[in-house]
């Protein structure tokens, strides 16, 4: 079918090599180790093209040199040894930059050898000039043809194996064990396949004659193009399954009763390639199911831990009025209290019996300096109390609804099921015709995300304010220019606010007050009647170094009085992340 035909297109990718032989005519070479083939397709598609899904994107080393000597030449002879998984391609044909020179004889070695699968390509004067191995990678190697002499001789046997095997049966009655280790082992053709299919057929018979009929159907009965599957073959990938025992290509028919489907095709061709398509097919799906598994068990850990660190914090602001007391038990005991290592003895005047307890203190903290510390973290626990509960009741939720997906991929891993829980997570399918396997969509580099929280004021200028010390950093040092309008709520914690000034124009008061008072609404001084807030152009504020998120420093700056409030229109932000939600 193809001797005398060019190789008008070489093509592939990983242990994948496609020879476009002509109209409807594709040789397909497949150099997996775990699942080799050699076949002719109708057109070359681009799940073939792929191999099995494990060469990777992008043209290997050995198929570009296939491509740069072999483009052109016609297949002038083929050769495949009876006893030995070899072939061999002869080339004719003159190269394309040099049409004047003689004309050249390329020789294509290809053994599918299972553990050590090659390819070697020699010159016309039989030096090795590239070779393929698939074993996690590949080389390019040149050298003499005596290099691998040896490598030819791996995979050989006896022509006559199977008339003296049949011989010995007749003469001696072997048992079932003595069989396997005579004929199944060691340097024997017939494979762990063939093996399996003898002691199936012993099941139900004497083993002599299982043997028997086992060496008639491979040398003496017709062969026929079958493909086994448990699942009809149009199915492979809608569902979990296992490449190498829910799908098998054979030459004879196998004794499956009806744990799998037999289907026969017209030529052996149109079986192998229905065969691999189901490979490819299985293998994707099952890439994409553990990579949904991989990724929902990856968030379950981290939601967990960070609903254990939420709970962790509640316990910690439990009682915030135990530091109210603190601080109001070392103001009080400022003349009477006793230093201690780790703190100060002071007498605990909330208790009748008057007894004296110790309070822990920072190391060279003042007693005042503690008081206020403590004062501190009862706001702050007052504060977090509100925020953390709710806050760990949603990441509960969470957890149960990813914990939902994940068992519902374990009791339902089909494609329906599957796609349902992808877009979920918002991942892409690996199969999308533009990624490889387990890869998203290329973020959009020249696009920011959007940061803080946005205003417009009443003369048209943007107004961004943090929500969160990183967020202060970040506008200020990396949103805001040199001339923009820094702003900040004096002597309360608060978010950093700036008035994007592209124009470089002096900004109107009118829009520096509105701004000033969004500072203030955003700060502890929110509750004031009014508030003073500092404001400066972005050049005047500098950062401390090694200083924490958020704090900044002051060369010149000018204060506003005003009332706390936002009276400015507020910019919708457009979402950044989708959250779960909803029934799983």
């Amino acid at each position: 079918m193809l001797t005398g035909r060019p190789a008008s297109r070489i093509s592939g990718s990983g242990p994948a090599i496609l020879f476009d032989m002509g109209p409807r005519r594709v040789l397909i070479v497949r150099l997996d180790q775990s699942n080799p083939g050699f076949y002719i397709g109708e057109e070359p598609s681009r799940k073939t093209a792929k191999g099995s899904g494990r060469g990777g994107g992008g043209q290997a080393p050995f198929v570009l040199l296939l491509k740069s000597r072999l483009t052109g030449f016609r297949l002038a002879e083929m050769r495949k040894p009876a006893d030995d998984r070899t072939v061999t391609m002869f080339f004719h044909g003159q190269a394309a930059d040099s049409p004047a020179t003689e004309a050249q004889v390329y020789r294509l070695e290809l053994h599918f050898t299972g553990r050590s699968t090659n390819a070697f390509l020699f010159n016309s004067e039989g030096h090795l000039e590239g070779a393929f191995r698939d074993r996690g990678g590949e080389t390019s190697v040149s050298g003499e043809i005596g290099q691998i002499g040896e490598a030819r001789v791996t995979g050989c046997f006896a022509t006559d194996f199977i008339s003296i095997a049949k011989a010995e049966i007749a003469k001696t009655n072997f048992s079932q064990e003595e069989i396997i280790d005579r004929y199944f082992r060691g340097g024997s053709p017939l494979g762990p396949g063939l093996r399996r299919e003898f002691l199936r057929r012993a099941g139900s018979a004497e083993s002599a004659g299982a043997f028997t009929s086992l060496l008639d159907d491979l040398v003496e009965r017709p062969h026929r193009p079958l493909v086994y599957s448990t699942f009809p073959l149009d199915q492979a990938g809608e569902r979990l399954a296992n490449s190498s025992k829910d799908v098998a290509l054979s030459c004879i028919p196998l004794s499956l009763g009806g744990e799998m489907v037999e289907r026969e095709f017209e030529t052996f061709s149109a079986a192998a390639a229905a065969y691999y398509a189901a490979i490819d097919n299985i293998e994707q799906f099952n890439a994409r199911y553990s990579n949904a598994v991989r990724l929902l068990a990856t968030a379950v850990k981290k939601e967990q831990g960070l609903l254990a660190s939420v709970h962790e914090d509640i316990s910690r602001f439990s009682d915030p009025d135990r530091f109210k007391r603190n601080g109001d038990l070392l103001l009080a005991g400022l003349a009477t209290a006793k230093r201690t290592p780790h703190g100060a003895m002071v007498t605990d005047l909330y208790d009748e019996a008057q007894t004296e307890i110790e309070i822990g203190l920072e190391e060279g903290e003042t007693l005042q300096e503690a008081a206020a510390r403590y004062y501190g973290l009862y706001q702050k626990g007052r504060r977090a109390l509100k925020v953390l509960e709710p806050r760990a009741r949603a990441i509960a939720e969470k957890v149960d609804r990813l914990e939902a997906l994940a068992e519902s991929i374990e009791t339902d891993p089909t494609a329906g099921n599957l796609a349902h829980i992808e877009k979920r997570l918002g991942i892409a399918k690996p199969d999308h015709p533009a990624l490889g396997p387990g890869r998203a969509p290329k973020k959009d580099k020249t696009r920011t995300p959007a940061i803080g929280r946005r205003f417009v004021s009443s003369d048209g200028y943007e107004i961004v304010v943090g929500k969160n010390d990183r967020e202060n950093d970040t506008i200020t040092f990396r949103v805001a220019g040199s001339h923009d309008v820094w702003l900040h709520a004096a002597d309360y914690p608060g978010s950093h606010v700036v008035v994007r000034n592209p124009k470089r124009q002096p900004v109107p008061f009118k829009t520096i007050v509105e701004a000033a008072e969004v500072a203030a609404q955003y700060s502890q001084a929110k509750k004031e009647k009014k508030a003073a807030v500092h404001y400066a152009q972005k050049k005047f504020v500098t950062k401390p170094p090694k200083s924490k998120p958020g704090l900044v420093r002051l060369s010149s700056f000018k204060t506003v009085m005003v009332e706390p409030g936002i009276k400015v229109k507020k910019v919708e932000e457009p979402g950044q992340r989708i959250e779960l939600s909803g029934e799983p």
